[in-house]
């Protein structure tokens, strides 16, 4: 009987031993410190993704060919990584993939290109660089005024102060923008493009310049000066000391004279006022062409004056004879 309890009680002992043994294995298998496993669950860490592109480097500026090779390094992450490329502007394809992809620019100027980097996780990563393609010389960018030429005195014959001026640019990355800036009372101060028209308010000399920026930044500038003439008036017919021989007409006692002149310089507008002396339909008259009318013959002095949008002044003044001969 002794014997069978003592089997019975090693029985007993080894089943417990077995119980505590088999909880010890399902707990340290709950509770396993393997911190790879961990990691790969997290995007910290030793298995944190990082792309980077090494070429071009940011803001290159690129000449002579519009085929550009980029090249994206990558660190860490979990497996496999795929990278994604996306490109801002014209191209022969807006997306690439790819370590080392070469894509070809359909335009010049500045773009931005962007790559994504994708592990088996599903974890991703993003650089982006901007790049300047060039029109292809690889010059430094130079801007000019070609019209009016510096020194140049501007006259105005067609009753406006409207001056249009031309520049130019060669080399540079891109498009070139223009900006103009006026020193002096006009319109308008500051004026853009290649051919911008300025209405000057005064006469004299004016500095005007021209700034030239590309895509890349890059900028030159040109500067002139212009003088803008004075206003000036000149009788063009009839000529001084004419005499005009003047028939029988409708009405007898009176005698018509044609005037014309001509204006050139001043700002604006200008108004031709005449004044015939002695004795005529009207003694002031306005235009540029006017028809006096006598009331004697013999000598008559007739002057004009213009006047600008600023009141600037310009007279010229003429004697004509009137006559009843026709002998003469």
């Amino acid at each position: 009987m002794r014997s069978f309890h003592k089997n019975q009680r090693r029985n007993y002992l080894l089943s417990l031993l077995s119980s505590v043994l088999l909880l010890i294995s399902l707990f340290g298998c709950g509770g396993s410190s393997d911190t790879r496993s961990q990691a790969k669950s997290s995007t910290t860490g030793t298995y944190e993704l990082n792309v980077q592109i090494t070429a071009p480097v940011n803001n290159a500026v690129i000449t002579g060919s519009s085929d550009v090779t980029f090249t994206v390094t990558s660190s860490g992450g979990t497996g496999t990584i795929t990278t994604t490329w996306q490109i801002v502007g014209p191209t022969t394809q807006n997306t690439a993939t790819g370590d080392s992809p070469t894509l070809t620019f359909l335009e010049s100027g500045s773009h931005q290109v962007t790559v994504t980097g994708t592990d088996s996780r599903g974890i991703t990563a993003t650089d982006s660089i901007t790049v300047n393609i060039s029109t292809g010389t690889g010059t430094a960018l130079s801007v000019s005024i070609t019209s009016p030429l510096n020194g140049s005195t501007v006259t105005f014959t067609d009753g406006t102060s409207d001056a249009t001026f031309t520049a130019a640019s060669a080399g540079g990355t891109g498009t070139v923008t223009l900006d103009w800036r006026i020193v002096g009372p006009n319109t308008s101060n500051t004026a853009t493009g290649e051919t911008p028209t300025i209405t000057f308010l005064e006469t004299g000399s004016h500095t005007i310049t021209v700034t030239g920026t590309d895509t890349a930044g890059a900028t030159d500038s040109e500067t002139i000066t212009i003088t803008v003439a004075a206003l000036s008036v000149a009788i063009t017919s009839p000529t001084n000391g004419d005499t005009i021989t003047i028939d029988q007409t409708s009405v007898p006692g009176t005698y018509d004279v044609t005037f014309t002149a001509e204006v050139s310089g001043g700002t604006s507008t200008v108004t031709l006022t005449w004044l015939a002396t002695g004795p005529t339909q009207k003694n002031s008259i306005t235009g540029n062409e006017v028809t006096i009318t006598f009331f004697e013959t013999g000598s008559h002095t007739i002057k004009v004056t213009a006047t600008d949008i600023n009141g600037s002044t310009a007279t010229d003044t003429i004697t004509i004879t009137i006559s009843t001969d026709v002998s003469l």
